[in-house]
């Protein structure tokens, strides 16, 4: 009986030692918490793969900021933001045939082909969804609100906005026009 006691705990502890290792590993957007692990260096919320294109990366990161916080309402926090410039970076961070993604209370990636404004308004816009409607509310909301609100307030050019999410962006900004001024999230809440 104390064997298998002494089995369990060591079992379980080995379990928990192993558990940092599996989750760097496995689950890839957990990376964006250390970048600097994978040789990406931050300036706060800023990190770039490639040093020498840190002042475009801070400039379109302070651009993008201040134009959604224009648009839509004010961060609590400056989200995080890796602005890789090769495939290699942003796969190991979790990127996959997307351009730009953003995680919930981790950060956002920004792929070599999406340093534009667009993308990374786009990006920032889904942290502000997170930070108003939680990052479950904002997962369970209807895709028309969540996209077509990222879509529609990021002003992407017409040949960066794909076709499937031309009908969400136009179903937002339908509802938008029935939302009183400075009643969005309360409204999105109630969806």
């Amino acid at each position: 009986m104390c064997e298998d006691r002494f089995l369990i705990k060591k079992s379980v502890l080995l379990a928990l030692l192993c558990l940092p290792v599996a989750t760097w590993a496995f689950a890839k957007p957990v990376r964006i918490l250390a970048p600097g692990v994978l040789g990406v260096v931050c300036q706060r919320a800023v990190c770039v793969e490639d040093e020498e294109r840190r002042n475009d990366a801070v400039a379109l990161y302070d651009e993008a900021y201040a134009f959604v916080e224009s648009r839509l309402s004010q961060f609590d926090t400056k989200p995080k933001m890796i602005f890789c410039s090769t495939a290699r970076c942003y796969r190991s961070f979790g990127g996959g045939r997307e351009r730009a993604i953003s995680y919930p209370k981790i950060g956002s990636l920004i792929s070599a082909d999406a340093w534009k404004p667009h993308f990374v308004r786009h990006e920032l816009i889904h942290h502000l969804q997170f930070q108003q409607l939680g990052a479950i509310g904002t997962m369970l909301d209807p895709a028309w609100l969540r996209e077509g609100m990222a879509y529609s307030v990021s002003e992407p050019p017409e040949e960066d906005l794909p076709l499937e999410f031309r009908k969400y962006q136009e179903r937002y900004d339908q509802w938008i026009g029935t939302v009183k001024t400075g009643q969005l999230w309360a409204a999105a809440k109630q969806l």
